[in-house]
């Protein structure tokens, strides 16, 4: 938080010291009139160098995924709150692998104090895959250890279609991190805009049945095409979106 002249343009801009030093990317402001009054926020410098770092070696951000879901631990009778208390944790997780569970009180995260989700948040954006987390829980004399990965989404093997849509099949990790309803099916995790336009399908959308074949996996549904090839007509789409139920339907001529 800085209290700095931001107005509207300023984003992405550099955020200097007396001294010259960059400490910060200007990213938002908080103003009543649109421009600045004093109270604006900028990524730390050291967490934009990470994620440039990220882009050069890599080209992307390997944010890192530990599988658990936090929420805020009741208030004291001073209104004081201390630790995050987990509300889910994925199976098949770093977490799950190191034993925690829903319920279990987080108090500190690699050494800072936990006193809401945001200060999780905080820690989860420093970390990278492979990266160590130490965890201090109440009620436990040890710090619990585990190694963070990366998204389970980002290193799923894809199935493409069409040329124009790529597919994930949703596993139990990739449900946990993405909080998705459906257990199966096959997750879009690239689609052309073209694609979209025809047939209102989705990046995100999660595909579990089309006419009467419940699709499962990628696979699923790869398969369910190439039954097509030589064939037209309509296909009823049943799929997840927002974990809300939909159906769209799309002319198909194989």
């Amino acid at each position: 938080q800085t209290d700095a002249s931001i107005n509207p343009g300023n984003s992405g801009g550099a955020l200097v010291n007396a001294q010259g030093d960059v400490i910060g990317v200007n990213a938002s402001i908080i103003s009543r009139s649109g421009g600045s009054e004093g109270l604006g926020f900028a990524i730390p410098i050291d967490r934009a160098l990470q994620i440039a770092d990220d882009f050069l070696k890599h080209g992307e951000i390997r944010r890192a995924w530990v599988g658990i879901d936090v929420e805020p631990a009741e208030a004291d009778a001073w209104g004081r709150t201390r630790g995050v208390r987990i509300s889910r944790v994925t199976e098949g997780s770093p977490a799950d692998e190191a034993a925690l569970q829903r319920g279990d009180m987080l108090l500190r995260a690699n050494g800072r104090p936990l006193s809401g989700p945001l200060d999780w948040e905080g820690v989860l954006l420093d970390l990278r895959a492979g990266n160590g987390l130490e965890l201090s829980v109440q009620g436990q004399s040890r710090t619990i250890e585990m190694e963070a990965m990366q998204f389970p989404s980002s290193i799923a093997a894809r199935v493409t279609l069409f040329q124009d849509i790529e597919l994930i099949t949703v596993s139990s990790q990739i449900q946990g991190e993405l909080g998705l309803s459906s257990e199966s099916g096959a997750l879009i995790a690239d689609i052309s805009t073209e694609l979209t336009s025809r047939t209102r399908l989705q990046m995100g959308d999660v595909i579990i049945q089309m006419n009467r074949t419940r699709i499962r996996s990628a696979e699923d549904a790869a398969s369910f095409f190439d039954e097509l090839t030589g064939q037209q007509g309509r296909i009823v789409v049943y799929l997840e979106r927002d974990n809300s139920y939909y159906t769209t339907s799309l002319s198909w001529r194989g």
